[in-house]
């Protein structure tokens, strides 16, 4: 009687474990689903007008973010944010959010960060390609492309700094120029405000939910 129910005991722990190697093994097993956008990178586009942004300009479909960086991000920022402005040489971007869709894998849209070495002036013979709007010290948006600068200043012994982020999207998308524009820098925004919360900034001055066009 025992040596049956050991038998059966370990016929079913075997059993569970073919099952799991076979969900979660992406490349002999089955496909990999994805995760909703409202989940991948922390989570930050989970409010309604993020989540909607992002439905706008990416699809409503599962991501993937496997090239998303965000501990590197921060790791990055709070290394910077110790050493002095002066001398410092322009920062490399690193991805924060990267998705792919998982139905191509082929198009997306990249939310970068690094420590700005200054913030950009607002030129007026661009404003019929660039947006901008209220939100940190500087807020953009064009074609393809959203940039928000914000000032960040942690704890001591750290100096405030200057961060960029900046959305990349290289999809056409069948709307009016001002809506995509609003869409990518409310996901910019929202990554943003992810960021300098996970960091500590004090201040940044970025704008909650949507910001608002100045232009």
């Amino acid at each position: 009687m025992q040596t049956t129910l050991r038998k059966v005991m370990v016929s079913a722990v075997v059993f569970m474990a073919v099952t799991a190697g076979c969900s979660s093994d992406s490349s002999g097993g089955e496909e990999d689903q994805g995760t909703p956008a409202d989940v991948v990178c922390g989570g930050f586009a989970k409010d309604a007008p993020s989540s909607t942004a992002l439905k706008a300009i990416a699809g409503d479909g599962n991501f993937t973010s496997d090239l998303s960086e965000p501990d590197e991000v921060l790791k990055a920022l709070r290394e910077a944010a110790l050493i002095e402005q002066s001398g410092k040489t322009r920062m490399q971007g690193i991805a924060f959010c990267w998705l792919l869709p998982t139905e191509d894998g082929k198009s997306g849209l990249r939310i970068e960060f690094r420590e700005a070495l200054g913030v950009p002036e607002r030129d007026a013979r661009l404003e019929e390609t660039v947006t901008y709007f209220s939100s940190g010290e500087s807020a953009s948006s064009s074609d393809g492309v959203a940039k928000v600068f914000f000032k960040c200043r942690m704890k001591a012994p750290a100096h405030e700094i200057i961060i960029s982020a900046e959305l990349q999207r290289s999809d056409r998308i069948e709307a009016p120029p001002k809506d995509i524009r609003a869409h990518q820098i409310t996901l910019a925004n929202a990554a943003a405000r992810k960021v300098a919360a996970d960091l500590g900034c004090q201040d940044t001055q970025l704008a909650n939910g949507v910001p608002r066009p100045t232009t």
